[in-house]
This record gives structure tokens, C-alpha cells and sequence, in this order.
């Protein structure tokens, strides 16, 4: 399939790789930590929480966004053509908090923009998920594990093994599996979050479809979509889903709005907290497996 690919030029080269490394996961091929350079005490305690059950992941620098060019904006912004319609404001450039951005008319034909929360830090964490994803393609794994470095581990990550298997077992053709139970996807959130009443993004109407959530056996929910991207696992073929929607699309969103809105990318929850990413001090929520 031929694009008028004007993101990938700012992936990144994921670089330093070991892949013989021996404390890894059994049916993962390679997991990645996401970390900005500025931020080594979150390294610290990611890699103390994974210490115990002899995993370390490969750190990925993050791209901080807010030392993205105008010119970055140019080509990673969705191109707004006149068959879109969008009912919020957007923004046209790289921009710092509060801007309220401009509306969403026939003006902007032609131009480059992004949801009216997107430019700055956002950018930067969507581009460096980008990036690990085009490295994983190339480097020809089947499944990875992707981390943020604000994760929190609430049981044995090594039970991803068994979970993947029983998944299969449930006879999904899985694309992606976030390591935890997130609800906060319902139509009002969606609506929130995109910042519109009718339109998840320019042009794509929100649908029933996107806020799906099935349960698959005792340990999964089938979703059409939801935010956090804090740890996942994702096959080849959600890869290659991904990659091919950003380098025809390119963004409108951060990284984990913007996985609903890829046509055919299936999408699972466990039904409870394995590796999740949020605040939830003073609760425990892990499902423990008998």
C-alpha cells in the first residue's frame, strides 16, 4: 500500500538493543520502557517494581514534545480535507496549555491540525509508541510488551504467558491486550475526550462500536476502545494496523485516544489489574488467579 507518508520520517531509531537478554517474558518477544531523560526516578522505580520476577525491559528514550518544531506539526498533524466535519476547536500549531484553539471550519481546508489537547508532551509520547512500533516490525517480532514508565505492577507479569495462550485458546484474534481493567471508556467520556458531541475525529463519527465492552471468558473484555496506554502487549498484526492508519492519517490525538479510532484493530482488557498505570492508592483491585 503506497502512503503520502509524512510521520515516519520522525520515528526514531530504537537504539542499543539487547535481544539476548535473559530476564524477559515466555511468548514476548522484546518489551520496551518508555522513559524521558529528565525523569530517572521514574526509571528507578519501574525497574525496582520488575526486579523481583527477573524481567528488564530495554529502555526507550521518550521524544519530549515540547521541543517539537513547527515544522514537526506539519508532517505528523492530520490533513483536514473538505469531506470532514468536527464540531470542537482545534489546534494549527504547536502550542503551551490554555490556548483554546480555533474552530474547526472550511478555513481549515488544506491545513494541518491536532485535537485541542494533543500538541506538546503528548506528540512526543505518540511519536516515541511510534517509533518502538516501527522498530518491532522491522525487527520482525511477533508480540511485544510496551511500558510507560508510571506503571504500577499489582501481580506476576510472567502470567501474561498463560493469559496469551488462554486469549488464543478463547479462539480472539487479538491485536492488542492492555495488562489491565480500564472502565472509564463510556459514550460520555469518549464525548469528553474528543471534546465533541457527534465526532470522535474529524470526519468519523462516534459509533456504539468504540465503547464496546464484551466479557471473553473470566479473564478478558473484548473493547472498541478506551485511553491509558501505560502497558500493553501487541502482535505483528496490530502493528502493521497501527502503522499503516498513522502514515495515511497521521494524528489527531495522543497515542492511546487515537487506537479507537484505527478501523479493524481489536482491541482486549483483562478484567482486572495486572500492570496497570493509574492512581488507584487506597484500593486493590487485582484479581488474584486460583
Amino acid at each position: 500500500m503506497e502512503y503520502n507518508d509524512t510521520i515516519s520520517r520522525h520515528f526514531e531509531e530504537i537504539k542499543y538493543k539487547e535481544e539476548d537478554k535473559k530476564f524477559q517474558v515466555k511468548g514476548v518477544d522484546f518489551i520496551y520502557l518508555i522513559n524521558l531523560d529528565r525523569r530517572p526516578d521514574r526509571l528507578f522505580r519501574c525497574m525496582q517494581q520488575l526486579a523481583p520476577y527477573r524481567i528488564e525491559p530495554h529502555r526507550v528514550p521518550g521524544i519530549d514534545g515540547w521541543k517539537l518544531s513547527q515544522e514537526t506539526f506539519h508532517d505528523i498533524a492530520m490533513l483536514v480535507q473538505p469531506f470532514m466535519e468536527y464540531d470542537r476547536n482545534v489546534q494549527v500549531s504547536f502550542v503551551l496549555g490554555g490556548s483554546q484553539g480555533v474552530p474547526f471550519n472550511e478555513s481549515l481546508y488544506g491545513k494541518r491540525c491536532l485535537h485541542k489537547e494533543a500538541p506538546g508532551g503528548g506528540m512526543g509520547g505518540c511519536l516515541t509508541h511510534l517509533s518502538i512500533l516501527n522498530d518491532a516490525y522491522l525487527s520482525g517480532y511477533q508480540t511485544v510488551w510496551i511500558l510507560e514508565d508510571d506503571f504500577t505492577v499489582k501481580g506476576d507479569p510472567h502470567q501474561l504467558t498463560h493469559l496469551m495462550e488462554q486469549l488464543d485458546q478463547e479462539g480472539e484474534d487479538w491485536d492488542v491486550l492492555y495488562t489491565d481493567d480500564d472502565c472509564y471508556y463510556t459514550l460520555f467520556n469518549v464525548q469528553a475526550n474528543s471534546g465533541s458531541e457527534k465526532w470522535l475525529r474529524p470526519g468519523m463519527p462516534i459509533t456504539m462500536a468504540q465503547i464496546e465492552r464484551k466479557p471473553v471468558g473470566r479473564d478478558f473484555m473484548k473493547i472498541g476502545g478506551r485511553t491509558q496506554a501505560h502497558s500493553y502487549l501487541v502482535r505483528r498484526s496490530g502493528i502493521k494496523k497501527i502503522l499503516d492508519f498513522v502514515k495515511r492519517n497521521c494524528l489527531f490525538f495522543p497515542f492511546d485516544t487515537e487506537l479507537p479510532c484505527i478501523e479493524g484493530l481489536k482491541l482486549y482488557n483483562l478484567r482486572y489489574d495486572l500492570v496497570h498505570g493509574r492512581d488507584r492508592s487506597g484500593s486493590d483491585t487485582y484479581h488474584k488467579r486460583r
